[in-house]
């Protein structure tokens, strides 16, 4: 054997044994490779119900409620507005916005209050782990 035939036989078995140790690893598991992790579900964090009576709680007048969230993603928040009197309305829906490190969103609604109220609304989320607000209270004397 010549020293030419020793080298090109020291690179062929150098090749073959990467090239098996390559195959083992990879057909022993993943190779030490990351698989993608698992998609984040939508999780609303916090959800606020605020409502401002008509000017001084005299009837007519203009009520505004506004509701606001935060998420740990984007995507769109569907909620549900519950009166005290177990009526309800909505569903309603608001798409997450990214705000520094944080996801937030708001919905706002003005309606005119012409007959005397004194009730209590709040805002429930309807999926991403329904959390709800606390009760908020309106009021309006004619």
């Amino acid at each position: 054997m010549n020293r030419r035939t020793l080298i090109y036989t020291g690179i062929a078995a150098a090749l073959g044994l990467a090239t098996a140790v390559t195959a083992s690893a990879a057909f022993a598991g993943n190779g030490g490779l990351v698989y993608n992790p698992n998609a984040v579900k939508m999780k609303v964090k916090d959800v606020t119900l605020g409502i401002k009576s008509p000017a001084g709680n005299i009837c007519p007048g203009v009520a505004r409620l506004s509701v606001f969230f935060r998420a740990n993603k984007k995507g769109k928040i569907k909620f549900l507005l519950v009166r005290e009197n177990g009526s309800v309305s909505g569903p309603y829906s608001v798409q997450t916005q990214k705000y520094g490190n944080e996801y937030r969103a708001s919905y706002t609604k003005v309606f005119n209050v012409q007959t005397p109220i004194n009730t209590r609304y709040r805002a429930v989320v309807t999926h991403a782990g329904k959390k709800g607000s606390r009760w908020v209270p309106l009021k309006a004397y004619c």
